[in-house]
Parts: C-alpha cells; sequence; structure tokens
C-alpha cells in the first residue's frame, strides 16, 4: 500500500472518533491507529497488543485484543496464539465496539508455557497476525530491562559491521534473559521507515530476541511535523505517546516534536499536550517506580521539574549519564558506529533501582558487548545434543541462561544439562525446547552442554543400545562403499573412510559407556558419531540418485553437461570444507555439496529442457568459433545464461538465450526428439529408480524441506 493510499485510508477512519481507554494501556492520540497495518497487511489490524507494545500476563489473566475493521468482514471471530511451533485456540468470551475499535476478551489458560507469543485474530477467512505481541510470565521479586537505542537498520546497514554488532547485541539480550526490553529511536535510518526495512528489523532483530520489546520513536523514524513518519506508525507502532505498566514499574512513552530554527538546524520539545499527558500519567498512578522513554537526551532537561524515577534516551550514540535538576536520573545508551557498548541493563526492586549496567549500583557505561563472546556449536546429526561455550571480558559476572532446541527424541527420553540448571521445558512433536540457567563468574569461560537422549525408561535405554548397533553396521557398510570400485566418492575416499573410522571409534565407545551405565557419555559419543556418517550416508544417496538422474536425461538426448557442473561442484566444495554439519544444510542460499545434488533431484522438465537448450547452444558456439565465425558477444551471453541457471533464476536464464536466438538463429538447429515420448519414459523410470533407492535411505534422514534459494519452477 502507497503512503498516499494508507493517509487515505486513515483519513476514513479518523471520521469515527476512536478510544483506546477500553484497553489496559494509556495513550495520548490514536491519530494514526487507522493507518497501522503492522508487517502483515489485512481487512483487519491488531492495534493491541502489538509487536511493538506487547502485553505483559500470568497464565490465567484475561486477554484483551483492539482490533480495527477495514470493512465490513463476514463470520466468527476466533483467536489463536502460538509459541515455539505450538498452537493454542482461544475461546473469546466477550466482543464489544467501542469508538471505532473493536475489543475481544479471551483468557490465557493456566497452563500456558511462559514465554513470547503470535497473536492471530481472524473473522471468517480474513486474518492479522502480531509476532510476538504477547508475553505469558509471572512476576518477579526484581525487574531487568535492557535498554537499546539508535540501530539505524535499513537496507544498506545490514549487509555491513552494524547489522553483524546489533546481532551480536540481541544474542548477549538473550544471554541476560531480561524481562523487557526497550528501544528509544531511530529504529530504521528513513523517514519514513519502510516496510521492507521494518520487516528486516523485525526477522533479523526482533523475532529472535526472547523478551518483549517496547519502541518509541526517533528522529530518523519520525523527524517534522511536516513529515511525521506515517512509515513507522503504519508498520512499527501507532501510538506516539503511550504508557503501561510493567511490574512495580510505570512506564511512559513520549515522541518528542522537531521544529526547524535559524540556519537550518532542529530542535526537539515536547507539546503542551504531551506535557499535559506526562503530568496526568506521573500524578495518576500510585507507583513508586516511573520511567520516561523519548529519543533526543536534550529533552530530558525541558521535563527536569516533574516527579519521575528515571528517564531513558538515544540520539547522541554515546554513554551519558546524569542527575537532573529535580533528582531524577537521565540514562542514554551508545549506538555504533561510536560504541560496541550498546546495550544497559538496569534492574529494578519493589521500589527503587537495584543496579544499573554491569556495575552493581554505579551509573556505569553500558555493557561492552564485544567483551562476551558466544559460540553456539550446531546440534549434532541427531540433534540430541548441543554445546554453548561463552567467554565472559567483563569484570563483573553474570546471571545467565540460554535456550536450547533440540530435536524431539520422543517419548521414553530425559534433558539432561550439563554445566548449568534446566529452568523450563517446552516440547512440540517436532522440537524441544530448554532453557538453562548458569552463573557466569568475571573474566571466566564457560561451557554449558544440553543433551535429551538420557533414557527416562528401561525401553528407551535399550533403544539407544539398539541406535548405537544400527549406527555401526551402517558405518561398516558406508566403508565398504567407499572401498569398492564404483563408488561415486573415489576422489574423497580416504577422507571420508579417516571421518567414518572417527564415528566408528565414538560409536566403540559409546556402547562401553552404555555397559558401565554412563547414559550421558555414551548419549554424546552416539550424537558426535551420527554427526558424521549421517551426512555422508545423505550425501552418498544424493551423489548416487543424482547421477543416475542426469544418466536417464543423457539416454534420452537431453544434453546433461550443464547439470553435470553440479556434481562436480559438489566434490570441490567437500575438498575445499569438509564435511561440518553447517555443510550439510540444503536450505541455504549459497547451495553445499549435499544442496548441489538436491537441487539436481528437483529439477522439473521445464528447468531440463532449459539446461538441454544451453548445452546444445554451447556445443553450436564452439563449433562457430571454430569456423572463424565471429559469435563472441554470443559465448559472452551464454556464460552469464549459465550463470543465471546455476543461480535458479532460469527466468533470467532463459532471457539471455531467447536474446541469443534472436541476433545469432543459425547457431539454433534443431535437433528432433519426440518430448512426449521421451517426459513418458522418464517419469517411469524416475518412479522406479525412486522406489528401488528408497530402502538404502538412513533411518536418521529428515524429509528434504524447501530451500530458500530461488526456485526452479518458475
Amino acid at each position: 500500500m502507497h503512503r498516499a493510499e494508507m493517509l487515505a485510508l486513515g483519513a476514513l477512519v479518523f471520521l469515527l472518533p476512536i478510544s483506546m481507554a477500553h484497553l489496559p494501556i494509556s495513550v495520548r492520540t490514536t491519530e494514526f491507529t487507522g493507518i497501522y497495518q503492522g508487517l502483515h497487511e489485512s481487512d483487519i489490524s491488531i492495534v493491541y497488543p502489538i509487536l511493538g507494545l506487547p502485553a505483559f500476563l500470568p497464565p490465567g489473566s484475561d486477554l484483551h485484543l483492539g482490533v480495527l475493521l477495514r470493512k465490513q468482514v463476514p463470520g466468527e471471530w476466533r483467536v489463536e496464539i502460538s509459541i515455539r511451533g505450538e498452537r493454542l485456540q482461544l475461546a473469546v468470551s466477550n466482543v464489544s465496539l467501542d469508538d471505532g475499535i473493536t475489543t475481544l476478551t479471551t483468557t490465557i489458560p493456566v497452563d500456558a508455557v511462559h514465554g513470547l507469543y503470535d497473536v492471530e485474530v481472524r473473522k471468517g477467512e480474513v486474518r492479522d497476525v502480531e509476532r510476538h505481541a504477547l508475553s505469558v510470565g509471572d512476576l518477579k521479586d526484581r525487574l531487568t530491562l535492557v535498554h537499546i537505542t539508535d540501530t539505524h537498520m535499513d537496507a544498506g546497514s545490514f549487509r555491513d559491521r552494524t547489522a553483524r554488532r546489533v546481532i551480536h547485541s540481541i544474542d548477549v539480550i538473550n544471554l541476560i534473559h531480561p524481562d523487557l526490553v526497550v528501544i528509544t529511536g531511530d529504529i530504521t535510518t528513513g523517514p519514513p521507515v519502510v516496510k521492507e526495512d521494518a520487516r528486516n528489523f523485525a526477522e533479523l532483530i526482533v523475532h529472535n530476541l526472547q523478551a518483549p520489546i517496547y519502541f518509541t520513536p526517533g528522529n530518523h523514524d519520525a523527524r517534522l511535523p511536516s513529515d511525521p513518519g506515517v512509515g513507522y506508525y503504519a508498520f512499527m507502532n501507532p501510538y506516539p505517546d503511550y504508557a503501561f505498566t510493567f511490574g512495580p514499574v510505570r512506564f511512559i512513552s513520549l515522541d518528542h516534536r522537531w521544529e526547524m530554527v535559524g540556519g537550518g538546524a532542529l530542535r526537539s520539545s515536547f507539546t503542551q499536550e504531551q506535557l499535559d499527558f506526562l503530568g496526568d500519567e506521573l500524578s495518576g498512578t500510585d507507583m513508586k517506580l516511573t520511567t520516561v522513554m523519548f529519543h533526543d537526551h536534550w529533552c530530558a532537561f525541558g521535563i527536569q521539574d516533574y516527579d519521575f524515577t528515571l528517564a531513558l534516551a538515544g540520539h547522541n550514540h554515546n554513554n551519558l549519564a546524569y542527575r537532573l535538576q529535580g533528582g531524577s536520573l537521565l540514562l542514554v545508551t551508545g549506538a555504533p558506529p561510536r560504541t560496541d557498548d550498546m546495550i544497559r541493563v538496569i534492574e529494578f526492586g519493589q521500589d527503587r533501582i537495584l543496579s544499573c549496567s554491569y556495575h552493581p549500583g554505579d551509573l556505569a557505561p553500558a555493557t561492552p558487548t564485544r567483551l562476551v563472546e558466544i559460540e553456539v556449536c550446531p546440534p549434532t546429526g541427531a540433534r540430541c545434543y548441543q554445546r554453548l561455550e561463552v567467554r565472559n571480558g567483563l569484570v563483573t559476572g553474570l546471571n545467565a541462561s540460554w535456550t536450547f532446541a533440540l530435536e524431539n527424541p520422543g517419548p521414553g527420553w530425559e534433558p539432561l544439562v550439563i554445566g548449568g540448571s534446566l529452568d523450563d521445558v517446552h516440547s512440540t512433536p517436532e522440537t524441544c525446547y530448554y532453557r538453562a540457567c548458569f552463573d557466569l563468574p568475571p573474566i571466566s569461560d564457560r561451557a554449558v552442554e544440553c543433551i535429551n537422549m538420557i533414557p527416562g525408561t528401561e525401553n528407551a535405554a535399550g533403544e539407544l543400545r539398539m541406535m548405537i548397533e544400527d549406527s555401526a553396521h551402517l558405518v561398516d557398510s558406508q566403508s565398504s562403499m567407499l572401498d569398492s570400485q564404483d563408488s561415486p566418492w573415489l576422489e574423497l575416499g580416504e577422507m571420508l573412510s579417516g571421518q567414518l573410522a572417527s564415528a566408528r571409534d565414538d560409536l566403540d565407545a559409546a556402547g562401553r559407556a552404555l555397559d558401565e551405565g554412563n547414559w550421558t557419555r555414551a548419549g554424546i559419543l552416539y550424537s558426535r558419531a551420527v554427526d558424521v556418517h549421517v551426512p555422508i550416508q545423505r550425501m552418498l544417496q544424493g551423489i548416487q540418485e543424482a547421477k543416475e538422474e542426469i544418466a536417464i536425461h543423457r539416454e534420452l538426448g537431453y544434453d546433461t553437461t550443464v547439470i553435470g557442473r553440479w556434481i562436480e561442484e559438489a566434490l570441490v566444495l567437500l575438498e575445499a570444507q569438509g564435511l561440518h554439519p553447517s555443510l550439510m544444510d540444503t536450505r541455504q542460499e549459497n547451495p553445499t555439496p549435499v544442496g548441489w545434488t538436491m537441487r539436481i533431484l528437483e529439477l522439473d522438465e521445464t528447468a531440463w529442457e532449459l539446461a538441454d537448450q544451453l548445452g546444445r547452444l554451447n556445443r553450436s558456439i564452439a563449433g562457430a568459433l571454430a569456423e572463424g565465425d565471429s559469435v563472441g558477444p554470443a559465448r559472452a551471453e551464454l556464460e552469464r545464461a549459465v550463470e543465471w541457471f546455476h543461480m535458479g533464476y532460469l527466468d533470467i536464464s532463459e532471457r539471455s538465450l531467447n536474446r541469443i536466438r534472436s541476433n545469432y538463429p543459425s547457431l539454433f538447429a534443431a535437433e528432433p526428439r519426440s518430448v512426449l515420448v521421451m517426459s513418458l519414459i522418464l517419469v517411469l523410470r524416475c518412479l522406479v529408480n525412486r522406489h528401488r533407492l528408497r530402502g538404502k535411505h538412513s533411518p536418521f534422514e529428515r524429509s528434504r524441506s524447501p530451500r530458500s534459494w530461488p526456485s526452479c519452477n518458475r
């Protein structure tokens, strides 16, 4: 939707006086509610709770949702919340319409797991989704807040060091596991915030954050009264000024206004309406702790006569701390590129601030995230074991936690955390999530391991022994295959044989550990062995099937030289990179050794026909060049077409081919083939071939899933 269309739509909605008094938040104005779309455009919009203003509720509480209808939609209202693959349908107990906003009342189940939920509202066939809009948990004696600001994410910054710094800071925040995160403006680098930048910021940053986050706009989000940052209010948060309660603290967020002064400079200030809103919120609460959030730290000196506890701001990109005239504390947190110290940790008690940042009791700089190094080793092939390594370079310790996501091994198994304590478990049929808590002393290294292959029943113990024995037989058969003369891995047999021998040693050691009753060591050794032999099995199968598919097409008259290069590329990658498990992921944008062969198996007939034409044209151009014809430009165009084909952009490759056909028609001497008959034969051969090979698949092989590389079915 274009900005002009959003403003027009907003003007229509504003004909109704919209009130938010019936929802558990305070807002000064709803002037931008009508244009709010979030990241999911629909004929209905959830306007509370949302990504930038989530709700925090304990299990068993009533959940009130504000929904804006953009047109009449038939059907019943339905509400669903979801967390880490688990979806909960919530019964709607009450529906009311008040000044243009429909309020849906439902209840969070008393047994709902703690964590961040996505919220989905449906009316008939129309729906809207807000990611991370609901945080379910219980209040604690301490409230931990993390303040970040001025991330300046846009299309350019996603490719530079700024994004890497911000992403690493998100990992550190997840390690600290705060109750909430506040970001005070310049989220992206508009104005106006474009939807693609907002979506990138949400998917890359916010959706990986395991805490509710509250947005306040900055000058790059909403700059001048004449350009009020419609993009920010349409995609991030429609409320310029709002207030909410989280635990023992009342939070008030204000969007200061910018004015032009002499010399073209900008000056920020609050309007009288905003000051009235601030005064009403401060005088209307009986809470001892109040925090005001805004972007430009200079605005704090215009409200220092007001009675509040803490002000959080940004804009300066440096770490600053002030005591204001009225005794309030102002904290400004740093941001790249001036500093890497870009997260500030604040702990609240019931009636006072307990500590700021990493020096308890001091007004210290924000936490230098570069001094906290985090390395998460990928889950093993069996996805039942994972290791986290943390190096704390800070002069103080951290109370840390980490969520491990491992494949669900099925009933009968129990998790075990080594180096920490198990705090929370959440399981879906596919994945188990384990939150492990541990202390991180000053200037120290710490390793935390999580394994969910510990037998919880006698049946599981026997199953683990059978799994170890099955893996040993599979490794032996793989070793025999590599020793055979017809092995497709003859060039790499020595490297793979060495890795298989290491896996066999681990399996033997796992069996001995099992005999001694050391289930933990047995499970880890088994997982390590599976991490080696399952990728090898997948690659053996993939290469073999891909070669047979190429052979079938070659027999049918197709030129397969272009496709054959993918097999060569897989072997080159293996020689250069080895068999690290991360290289086995077929969903990566840049194909891995397995990915190259999987691409061959997923090609449709349109792609095979295009590859055939590219191969035949290559022979024609080579012949023309040998005879002295000037078809050099055609050869350069063909190289580009082949490159586009290898990248998966078949439509662009075909356009390049058509340009050559228009300029050099003589190069396209047709070689007659009965496509219909050949395709029929091909389908029958492929079906027989797949059926014959299916019995060879590893019992641990996961089903093929769609990858993110461009589809060949265009």
